[in-house]
């Protein structure tokens, strides 16, 4: 049947059934014929938003999802590096610490030489491994607070150095005066961030808690996969720089008489290499 004609349930019923066929095909090596599974369950929802009940949007929002994360893994297989990318972010928009997104997003970029955006992924992802679910909450509100921290540093700060500048202290009294002062200010609003954190995380359940821990041991496995993946990258990359760097200055790279290398080097004032290498070596009496 086609989509339009389908109720609700039955739409969802048939999303789940793509998507498990596609997850055989991934299984079976038939990438193609899996992405197109993928991209069948997708058009299906598509303009789907449910019947207004929370229960029906968090279905339809979970098969997307999953549906996006699986394709991104169908397209990391078939090299379409640009395109993985694209899917994954799409995730990343509203999921911001996707775990399977960022893992699959984060090699898509090493393999496309974009290391700076893989470690940038990377790091979200040891953030997850470090605090999990129960962390968000709790960093969240451990972030206002030290930003709070801060503003409640500056300003005892200058309230005290004002004080003691009126009372005509000099400036080392001036200046331990501020310090005293913020260090006070700074310990108290910290000291209440770490107090709401602590609640913001004891008010999850025995359940969250468990699932915050299934999270943040798959994205310790994933970090630690895409950081050996950047490492191997990062030694390649260096690797054929120094080749190249160390080709471009072979004899028989280089141009005795207009200059250049076969790389597109310019060897501005060159000189023949029988001559150069001695004088070079001797002093460089023709620099110029």
């Amino acid at each position: 049947r086609e989509g339009w004609s389908m109720k609700l349930h039955e739409k969802l019923e048939s999303v789940v059934l793509r998507r498990q066929m596609g997850n055989k095909l991934y299984g079976e090596g038939s990438y193609e014929e899996a992405d197109k599974m993928y991209l069948n369950g997708l058009d299906l929802l598509f303009w789907e938003h449910g019947d207004g009940s929370s229960d029906h949007i968090q279905k339809i929002e979970t098969e997307r999802t999953t549906l996006l994360t699986n394709r991104a893994a169908v397209l990391l297989k078939l090299h379409d590096y640009k395109m993985a990318i694209e899917v994954c972010t799409q995730v990343l928009a509203t999921e911001r610490l996707h775990v399977k997104a960022l893992a699959r997003r984060a090699d898509a970029y090493v393999a496309t030489a974009d290391l700076l955006a893989a470690k940038h992924d990377l790091t979200r992802l040891e953030e997850i491994a470090a605090y999990g679910l129960v962390g968000q909450a709790a960093g969240a509100t451990a972030a206002a607070g030290a930003a709070a921290a801060n503003i409640a540093e500056r300003a005892a700060a200058e309230t005290a150095a004002a004080a003691a500048r009126a009372k005509g202290e000099t400036e080392a009294a001036i200046a331990m005066a501020a310090a005293t002062a913020a260090e006070a200010a700074g310990s108290a609003a910290i000291a209440a961030a770490q107090k709401s954190a602590a609640a913001a995380a004891s008010e999850m359940s025995a359940d969250a808690i468990a699932a915050s821990a299934s999270v943040a041991l798959t994205a310790k496995v994933a970090a630690a996969k895409i950081k050996m993946k950047i490492a191997v990258a990062q030694r390649e990359s260096d690797t054929q720089g120094r080749q190249v760097y160390s080709n471009m200055f072979k004899p028989e790279n280089i141009s005795h008489h207009q200059g250049t290398s076969k790389f597109g080097f310019a060897f501005p004032n060159s000189v023949p290499l029988s001559k150069s290498v001695n004088q070079l070596e001797g002093g460089g009496e023709e620099m110029g």
